[in-house]
């Protein structure tokens, strides 16, 4: 009979990790909201992952480690792989992971991972800046100038300023593929132009300062997704497919309003011209018609 084993997250996030990165993670991994993550995080164990084989415990524990969330495999009865089984009423209990194992001093430190099996570590930051360089592409050092603003904020939004942004609005995030966020900026501006026209000119403000931290946010969730969907670690081919600029979405778009405009104006200013030329050939005839009258009666 095949081993089965579950696949146990910690509850914690591996050590140099950032809460909210490891977060955001998750969410994408397991697709649900980033908030719903916080349950996985909040420092109790919880078993994801039932009676699967040894092959897919571990590479479902690769993952979760690539996202920076602690995590262990274990056997159905709680001991760890690799580890003897113990009889719990004489082996101690694991200070640690809380799993009863004889001769597990060295699991039982102050160091949650000195008897852990090897843990990836965050990407170096030379593999970091490479990824986020060809990710975006054109204009590449001025962007990358400003994402190490960023980065020495821990993330966090500091105030900068993209002029094509400011101008262009939604063509800027077609173009540099932000799809959901050229949409919104399509809605809010239909909506202000309508509502609030004294308001356009604030609107694109707003823009112009938060599009370079837009993109920023965009840029690394697009890099983590790809890092955990690739079993080998070599995204380049996908970084510059998924990433870069693209002519192609607002030339469609472009061309497909110009349609829209023709159709909307042009062919209603036709129709009404036909039909003034009927109404004038009616009218003349009318006019030419010859009148006939009669004597008969008087």
């Amino acid at each position: 009979m095949t081993e089965v084993y579950n696949v146990v997250l910690n509850g914690r996030v591996i050590p140099g990790w950032d809460h909210e990165e490891v977060r955001d993670n998750l969410a994408v991994l397991f697709k649900i909201t980033p908030e719903k993550t916080e349950w996985f995080l909040s420092g109790n164990a919880i078993t994801i992952k039932k009676n699967i084989d040894h092959k897919k415990g571990l590479m479902l524990m690769r993952l979760l480690e690539e996202a920076g969330a602690d995590c262990k495999l274990t056997r159905q009865d709680g001991s760890i792989p690799g580890l003897p089984v113990a009889d719990k009423k004489d082996a101690p209990e694991c200070s640690v992971c809380g799993i009863v194992q004889p001769n597990h001093a060295n699991h039982m430190t102050d160091k949650p991972y000195s008897n852990s099996v090897a843990r990836p570590s965050r990407p170096s930051q030379h593999t970091y800046q490479n990824d986020l360089s060809q990710y975006v592409d054109k204009n590449r050092q001025r962007y990358m100038e400003l994402f190490a603003r960023f980065d020495e904020n821990e993330g966090a939004y500091v105030i900068s300023w993209n002029w094509p942004a400011f101008f262009l609005t939604a063509w800027w995030f077609f173009y540099r593929k932000l799809y959901v966020w050229a949409l919104v900026s399509i809605g809010a501006g239909i909506l202000v132009s309508a509502l609030a026209p004294i308001l356009t000119l604030p609107f694109h403000i707003g823009i112009g300062v938060s599009a370079n931290f837009l993109y920023y946010r965009h840029a690394k969730k697009k890099i983590h997704k790809l890092r955990m969907e690739s079993p080998t670690g070599d995204i380049g081919p996908t970084l510059s497919e998924e990433g870069g600029v693209t002519y192609k979405v607002p030339a469609c778009i472009a061309l497909a309003l110009m349609v829209l405009i023709f159709l909307a104006v042009v062919i209603p200013k036709l129709m009404n011209s036909g039909a003034e030329t009927t109404l004038w050939k009616i009218d003349t005839n009318a006019v030419l018609r010859p009148t006939f009258h009669t004597t008969e009666g008087i």
